[in-house]
């Protein structure tokens, strides 16, 4: 895990500057870690001291990077002055991309082709008999058409038989949580993977 947290703006994702400027960029030594496995989007927790005050340059383009994946300022924090060493204190929480699983319907689709041989609604109601690797394709097509940059794969080892799976109304994270009660394998994540 890195010792050190930047912080940028977003800006395309290539030409990102540094938080609140190039010349002044902040740099995080100390922070926290916070995530569950199989649970919730994983956020980042600091103390930031700056020699100026930032509460007008916060933006929630502001993001660090850890291990290849992007967390973005989840609130626009307030700055305390601090007396003791003449600079502004800023608590930040910065919450991990992930969060965007939590906010988007997993659509029943089926196939990148127009004429495959499949039946698909496009639909959140999600009904289908197939084993974990089928639910897996289509939590990845449901990604794609959702245009989310994302992939699902099942390791190798894995192996299970078939079940029915019905999903209505259902975000992306909470199928990947069900799905873990209907086939009985955990989930976990490398970077966007």
């Amino acid at each position: 895990m890195e010792k050190l947290l930047t912080l940028y703006t977003y800006i395309d994702g290539v030409n990102d500057t540094p938080f609140p400027s190039v010349e002044d960029k902040i740099e995080v030594l100390d922070f926290t870690y916070n995530a569950r496995r199989m649970g919730e989007a994983p956020n980042i927790s600091a103390t930031i001291k700056h020699g100026i005050c930032l509460d007008n340059l916060w933006s929630d383009n502001v993001y660090a990077e850890l291990n290849g994946e992007r967390f973005f300022l989840k609130n626009t924090p307030t700055s305390q002055y601090d007396s003791s060493d003449s600079r502004y204190r800023h608590d930040v929480v910065l919450v991990s991309e992930r969060i965007n699983l939590e906010n988007v319907y997993f659509f029943d689709v089926v196939s990148e082709e127009a004429d495959a041989d499949k039946p698909v609604s496009n639909s959140s109601n999600v009904v289908f008999s197939g084993n974990i690797r089928e639910l897996a394709e289509r939590l990845r097509l449901s990604l794609k058409f959702s245009g989310l940059d994302y992939t699902v794969v099942v390791d190798e080892a894995v192996e299970n038989e078939d079940k029915l799976v019905s999903f209505s109304d259902q975000y992306i994270s909470d199928v990947l949580q069900e799905s873990y009660n209907i086939y009985g394998v955990p989930h976990y994540f490398v970077g966007r993977e």
